[in-house]
């Protein structure tokens, strides 16, 4: 299993000092922007749109709920 796990970290270094393609600024492997939302998301929230916001502000509102 050791050597799987080097022979992985070999690749994901290699992968990730290629230069990146234009209009990038790094080469990302696959997992890693969901991963980087769901940090932003747990730290700052989920963003919604205020009408939708006011949507769910009112619904909860008919059904007496305080906001």
């Amino acid at each position: 299993m050791n050597e799987y796990l080097t022979l992985v970290d070999e690749l994901v270094k290699e992968v990730k000092s290629c230069p990146p393609a234009k209009g990038f600024s790094e080469v990302l492997l696959p997992g890693e922007p969901e991963d980087r939302v769901y940090e932003q998301r747990i730290a700052h929230g989920i963003p919604l749109d205020e009408d939708i916001w006011n949507s769910i502000l009112d619904i909860a509102k008919s059904k007496g709920i305080e906001v």
